[in-house]
């Protein structure tokens, strides 16, 4: 075994003290990696504020283009709404778009750690796309820089430890998806590995404050990456506590220390997101596993030829020659396996039948229900490509060590060559890792500046993007949303338009206001009572016959009440502040039942769902009390059959214009015995307050 494998303790000390201190060749590698990292954003680079780079594979498939766009912008908007609120108010963080839904942002990603990244460049400029830009950039330079310090500090070799960034850059799954950037922030695991290790080796209080810095910028990321990032630190931190277990006594202030500063951090960042699918229940979406395909040759998670023979070599010589010493190739390479095994399908056997995944068989089984929110557990995937690029490095090193000695110079410059032409020459690329190309083309998203200009005159307050609704339903929320969105980078105001794919329980309300404007004046004051300050409607959006009552009230031919006053319009834009001197009442006390008479509604024995006709009877505009969040009700039954009442939970109406009233439709049970009942919504209170009356026939099942 080489020395730099089998060193003793000491030598590892060198090689850290030697990593400390800046060297001209590490200098070199950075800016080897940020070459390589402007190369493959290198699209941008004629007018980075405007534009976005995207795979040019999209062009083949036009359809798959639009929503890939589509998903882009959203991406884009999240992040930078987190670049803009970072130096300004971080405890907003996760209030997110959606507006009047609360902590909106913790129903989706929430960008933390690539907004942290984008505040300077967006502080600076002002400039939304190019703040996205550096992002996807950094993030790249930043893969290589991370593992090249992780390789180095374990085998004190610059050029393997070069060959390591590389192939770890280069990975297809990371360099040819510039729309993704918050998927592939797992740069921040080698780091977390590198100060965890220099924690049980030096041990000193500045090892602890690095850890726990890499370690918070890593639990920023996506929870794909967090939980990634937890199997590939959990298996090779064990196998270094286990190595170290001597000096684990005097390390247990500092190892304290570390938990107590995550968990910290762990609570701030997770805590909105489990408060909220708790106050709002999602489906669950259950994660499907990637095909095997997926990773052998053709494969977007192949690690490719070099990393493969590489890896094998490190693999074979850790086998062959065994030592006491501490060495992390077996870990690593028992993480990546893991990874692979958590987001594969069931594994074939060679006698026969199949093994499942862990995660996803504990999943199916309930064992672990706070990951069935989560759509992509198949990135926890991307620790295979991790472990093999770092394994990668060692392979340069055993390679170097058994060459003739003329030739050890040689290895790490055909491997480092061997990767970049693997992953640069499509016609290497698309046989190795399939359709995945580092190929890119552009798309301009920048408004024009007429459009700047006129959002620059919106009022301070939320903004409500006209159509919010679309009658062709979820391809033409795909076509809106997103703008709306990209829109909001701009102006930086909270918006209606919720362009996650869940969605937010307070569409259904807002969009039946939205299509009552421009000439409801009631459906105006209603508006204004929920907050929002200003209409944008886009007329490439709507159709002709919706366009005549904008084009009326912005020319005030209509709107007497001057509930909307034009602030102008650009570019098929048109904007408005809201205005409202109806007073508010955000008080349930205003409720009542409605006067509408509703006919007698027939259920049967079992579980119905009861519409209830609601009413604001106050001179006021109604406006519901914050939080806005499902309020616990009674639902009480009275009748022949006796009485019973079921306590629930329901979103009441969000805002009624002084006498108006809405239905709800509130799930309960149904008492058994048939009959004729009157069914009342009340609030839990000592008054027993109506909010909503109904008569109702229980029949015979099967009646």
């Amino acid at each position: 075994m080489p020395p730099s494998l089998r060193r003793p303790l000491e030598h590892t000390q060198r090689g850290i003290q030697s990593l400390s201190r800046l060297r001209p060749s590490h200098l070199l590698v950075t800016a080897a990696y940020l070459v390589t990292a402007l190369w493959l954003v290198r699209v941008v680079l004629p007018a980075p504020a405007t534009l976005l780079a995207y795979p040019s594979l999209w062009d083949e498939a036009r359809g798959f283009r639009a929503l890939a766009n589509s998903d882009h912008m959203n991406e884009a908007s999240a992040m930078l709404r987190s670049a803009y609120l970072w130096p300004r108010a971080p405890q907003r963080l996760l209030e997110g778009d959606c507006y009047p839904m609360p902590q909106a942002g913790a129903r989706g990603e929430h960008m933390m750690g690539e907004g942290l990244a984008a505040a300077v460049p967006y502080a600076l400029t002002g400039e939304p796309i190019l703040a996205y830009n550096v992002v996807v950039f950094l993030w790249l330079a930043l893969a290589g820089i991370t593992m090249y310090a992780l390789v180095f500090h374990w085998s004190g070799s610059s050029s393997a430890a070069f060959v390591a960034g590389l192939v770890f850059l280069l990975q297809p799954v990371r360099s040819t998806d510039p729309q993704h950037p918050f998927i592939h922030a797992d740069h921040w695991t080698p780091l977390v590995l590198l100060f965890l290790h220099r924690l049980f080796t030096p041990g000193r209080w500045r090892d602890v404050l690095w850890l726990c810095v890499a370690a918070a910028l890593q639990l920023l990321a996506s929870a794909y990456n967090v939980l990634e990032a937890a199997i590939v630190v959990g298996i090779c931190g064990t196998a270094m506590a286990v190595h170290h277990r001597r000096t684990l006594p005097r390390l247990l202030p500092k190892l304290v220390t570390v938990a107590a500063v995550l968990a910290a951090v762990m609570a701030l960042v997770f805590t909105p997101f489990a408060r909220t699918r708790a106050i709002w229940p999602s489906p669950p979406h259950f994660s499907v596993p990637l095909l095997l395909t997926e990773f052998f040759p053709g494969g977007i998670l192949f690690p490719g030829w070099p990393a493969l023979v590489l890896a094998s070599v490190a693999v074979l010589d850790r086998v062959s020659r065994r030592s006491g010493n501490e060495d992390p190739r077996l870990p690593m390479l028992c993480a990546g396996l893991l990874c692979f095994w958590v987001s594969a399908p069931p594994l074939p056997l060679p006698w026969g039948g199949r093994v499942p995944s862990p995660m996803f068989a504990l999943m199916h089984r309930g064992a672990l229900p706070f990951l069935t929110g989560l759509r992509g557990l198949h990135l926890i995937s991307q620790g295979l490509p991790l472990a093999f690029a770092f394994l990668a490095g060692f392979g340069v090193v055993v390679l170097t060590r058994i060459v003739p000695a003329r030739l050890r110079g040689v290895v790490p410059v055909l491997a480092s060559v061997a990767a970049l032409v693997q992953v640069l020459s499509p016609a290497l690329s698309r046989p190795t890792f399939g359709r995945a190309t580092v190929e890119m083309s552009t798309v301009p998203l920048r408004p024009q500046q007429p459009v700047l200009d006129l959002i620059a005159k919106l009022a301070p307050g939320p903004v409500l993007d006209v159509p919010f609704a679309n009658p062709l339903g979820w391809p033409s929320r795909l076509a809106h949303l997103p703008h709306y969105a990209l829109l909001r980078t701009y102006h930086q105001r909270r918006i209606a338009g919720c362009a996650t794919s869940l969605g937010s329980p307070a569409e259904p309300d807002v969009g039946a206001l939205a299509a009552r404007l421009p000439g409801d004046p009631r459906a105006a004051d209603a508006l204004y009572a929920l907050g929002f300050r200003n209409v944008v409607v886009h007329h490439e959006f709507l159709f002709p016959r919706q366009r005549t009552p904008w084009e009326d009230a912005a020319s005030e031919a209509v709107d007497d009440s001057r509930r909307l006053r034009s602030l102008g319009q650009a570019e098929q834009h048109v904007a408005f502040a809201l205005e409202s001197p109806t007073p508010i009442d955000a008080s349930l006390t205003a409720l009542a039942p409605g006067t509408t008479m509703q006919a007698e509604l027939p259920v049967e024995p079992g579980e119905t769902v009861v519409p209830f006709a609601i009413r604001n009877r106050s001179v006021s505009t109604y406006r519901h009390p914050d939080p806005i969040e499902p309020t616990t009700v009674v639902v009480r039954w009275r009748g022949a059959g006796g009485d019973s009442w079921f306590e629930t939970r329901t979103l009441l109406p969000l805002a009624l214009a002084a006498g108006e009233e809405t239905l709800r439709e509130v799930e309960t049970p149904v008492v058994a015995a048939p009959g004729r009942y009157e069914v009342t919504l009340e609030l839990p209170d000592t008054q027993h307050t109506v909010l909503g009356r109904r008569t109702v026939e229980v029949r015979a099942a099967g009646g």
